[in-house]
């Protein structure tokens, strides 16, 4: 008798246990699903991605979804999902998924929303209600959850989204306009005129079209500068368009086309993977960096000291940007000249970082009369070194004449590149080639 009331009470605890283990999963199932985008909008959890809704089918039976990132600058990603009307999944192979899977990620968003709810329903102080959501939570998970300062604002703005309008001030000491009800009214001071082409054709003879038409609407206009992308034919349009404007070329996208140019030698894992091979293949565009005097130095240095495998990469940079030499000494016509995309100026510098673009909310922030935007602070301080890397650089002809007296100069006078080499070495280790 003994023996089976043991035997039942240890059924009863198996069972027990399998209707708890049940639940939990039920718990952790009803979970997976309830995470909200920036927006409060139901983002949906589907092996180990998040789609967003996008809209019905056409006879409102199948939901369409999109992967996060589909909108994103850096990824768009073109992974998508269809559902029925209760969100469960019929189709998933739609699109190939060009953003990479975080669980971290996933749960921080889950964390989030679990914030932003207990903002909703209760009247608890930031701090308290960050302490009360991160327990039991993952060390992964709380090495990326958001700053306290950064909760604090996740809980006002959603606080703020609930309340209602302000109430009529008594007098004016009383008023107090909320940030989405406040106006602004642009002067001519800070007017500024935007134009948008849209083409799918981009050969010469539309970008002269499309300049002739702007200089009708805007006669006046005659632009001393402008900076553009590396192409040609819009480069031969201003420059038939404005004789006397100057043309100059980003930094962001000279980065951008050698990386593309990686791509296309396969060399591509070897860069995300190899720190020194990364590294040497940034040289590469740090040339920008280098006097126009010293260019061709630099060049025969850098040529030296780089692997056998970015060589190829290296003499496409030649035949695009600087010229290769000749048997006479001399240097074949670029397409695109040094002068144009060269930056070892110190106002020119200061900015390598950022991608040079004017986006919608900035511009409407700086006609309000709002200060622009501040750069985070590591590329902000990463400019910062390459520009007293700048000021510091010491041409060829000095290093080698003069007595070694700087950081940069080799002790032994060894090498007469020593000094070009430490300088791309140093200016590679400031910028990354994500663009």
């Amino acid at each position: 008798m003994n023996e089976l009331c043991r035997w039942a009470e240890k059924g009863q605890a198996v069972l027990s246990a399998n209707h708890q283990s049940k639940d939990e999963r039920e718990t952790r199932a009803t979970m997976e699903q309830n995470i909200q985008s920036i927006r409060s909008k139901k983002k949906l959890l589907h092996n180990e991605a998040l789609y967003v809704y996008e809209k019905l089918s056409k006879d409102g039976e199948t939901k369409f979804w999109r992967c996060e990132f589909f909108g994103s600058r850096e990824i768009n990603c073109k992974g998508r999902i269809h559902t029925d009307l209760n969100d469960n999944v019929v189709r998933d192979k739609i699109g190939v998924h060009s953003c990479k899977t975080d669980a971290t990620r996933v749960d921080v968003q889950r964390v989030i929303t679990g914030v932003k709810r207990r903002a909703c329903d209760t009247l608890e102080a930031p701090a308290t209600i960050r302490s009360a959501s991160l327990q039991s939570v993952a060390t992964p998970v709380l090495a990326s959850f958001p700053s306290v300062a950064a909760t604090r604002l996740i809980v006002k703005r959603v606080r703020r989204e609930i309340n209602a309008p302000p109430p009529v001030p008594q007098d004016l000491t009383q008023l107090e306009i909320p940030f989405d009800y406040q106006r602004y009214t642009r002067t001519n001071e800070i007017f500024f005129h935007r134009f948008t082409s849209y083409s799918g054709d981009l050969a010469e003879s539309i970008y002269r079209r499309m300049l002739g038409l702007l200089k009708q609407c805007w006669p006046t206009f005659s632009p001393e500068s402008i900076t553009m992308d590396f192409e040609q034919a819009m480069v031969n349009a201003v420059q038939a368009e404005f004789p006397l404007c100057t043309v100059r070329f980003c930094f962001f996208h000279l980065v951008r086309n050698l990386k593309k140019k990686i791509d296309d030698v396969h060399l591509t894992k070897r860069y995300r993977t190899e720190a020194l091979f990364a590294q040497q293949a940034r040289m590469i565009t740090s040339l920008a960096f280098v006097p126009l005097n010293d260019l061709r130095n630099a060049c025969a240095a850098l040529e030296a000291h780089l692997p056998v495998e970015l060589l190829p990469v290296f003499q496409w940079f030649l035949r695009n940007y600087i010229g290769q030499p000749r048997f006479d000494g001399t240097l074949t016509r670029p397409l695109f000249s040094p002068d144009c995309w060269s930056r070892p100026s110190i106002a020119s510098c200061k900015a390598p970082l950022e991608e040079q673009k004017v986006t919608d909310v900035s511009l409407a922030k700086f006609e309000a009369g709002q200060d622009p935007p501040k750069r985070r602070k590591e590329d902000r301080v990463a400019g910062e070194r390459i520009l007293r890397l700048v000021q510091a650089y010491i041409p060829f002809d000095n290093a080698i004449n003069n007595a070694p007296d700087h950081d940069y100069a080799n002790p032994q006078n060894v090498d007469p590149y020593y000094n070009i080499i430490r300088f791309l070495s140093g200016i590679s280790c400031n910028y990354l080639m994500d663009g």
